[in-house]
């Protein structure tokens, strides 16, 4: 009997694959997953934001102790991130550190466009006024600076044209 030795190369990551009398195109399970996903990710990504609808507990469970693994195994990554959004946005953070540490909200806090209990959030208009918030739900608060991005686009639009 001969024994032939057919030479190919992985199809993700060009590795050697010494087989006899096979066509496998993968060297190692992880290729053939990465494979599997480049082929099917929407699905898969479509799959996973369906179940973290439908267990919202789980999901927050699980992204507290990804933090919490990420904090602590990352501390210097993780403080150089947070540093530079706060250089970034120095107004910004000013405002809401001053805004935690002097207005409280209240269990029973309502929306001020659509009333909600839901998710409330605090906003400045202005972050020159750190205590001047507003309280809107959590789709109230994205609608607003979603206005606000189309106002600003259309404000640049007309200066350039």
């Amino acid at each position: 009997m001969i024994n032939l030795l057919i030479k190919m190369k992985c199809v993700i990551c060009e590795q050697k694959i010494d087989n006899y009398r096979t066509n496998k195109k993968y060297c190692s399970r992880k290729c053939k997953a990465k494979k599997y996903y480049g082929n099917h990710k929407q699905q898969i990504i479509g799959e996973a934001k369906r179940w973290q609808q439908q267990n919202p507990e789980k999901t927050r469970i699980i992204h507290e102790k990804a933090m919490l693994k990420f904090r602590t195994e990352k501390k210097e990554q993780f403080n150089a991130l947070i540093n530079k959004n706060r250089l970034k946005n120095k107004k910004k953070w000013n405002a809401r550190v001053r805004a935690n540490q002097q207005v409280v909200m209240n269990s029973n806090q309502k929306c001020e466009l659509c009333g909600s209990q839901k998710k409330i959030q605090k906003h400045h208009p202005d972050y020159d006024k750190p205590l001047d918030i507003i309280f809107l739900c959590e789709k109230c608060h994205k609608n607003h600076h979603k206005q606000e991005r189309n106002r600003l686009l259309v404000e640049w639009k007309e200066r350039r044209f």
